[in-house]
């Protein structure tokens, strides 16, 4: 994969002191060309691309993902955790408070 272009740079001092700066680029072969413009190819196909304008940060994706969710679950009506008693349920009740109230009376007598 080719990511930087190969070049010379020489660099002349001329006889007034001034620098010049001489750069010449070497020559690819075809090979090279090739495998450049398959590369090119390759890195303009969609999967490859980002989409500029939403090229986010993990840590800011995450972020807006964490506020989204809070929005929603403040949104959502609240739900009481309502327990209802059966029949059964109730008669278990009422023998307990029966055992408990003979305690308190046994205790005072």
């Amino acid at each position: 994969m080719n990511f930087v272009k190969a070049e010379t740079l020489v660099q002349e001092i001329t006889a007034d002191g001034k620098v010049r700066d001489i750069v010449t680029e070497r020559i690819k072969s075809a090979a090279e060309k090739e495998a450049e413009e398959k590369e090119q190819r390759i890195r303009n196909l969609p999967e490859f691309k980002r989409d500029r304008a939403e090229g986010k940060s993990l840590g800011e994706q995450l972020a807006e993902k964490q506020i989204q969710e809070e929005e929603e679950e403040a949104a959502k009506p609240k739900e009481y955790n309502v327990c209802t008693i059966d029949e059964a349920e109730y008669e278990h009740y009422q023998n307990l408070e029966e055992v408990e109230r003979e305690k308190k009376q046994a205790a005072n007598h």
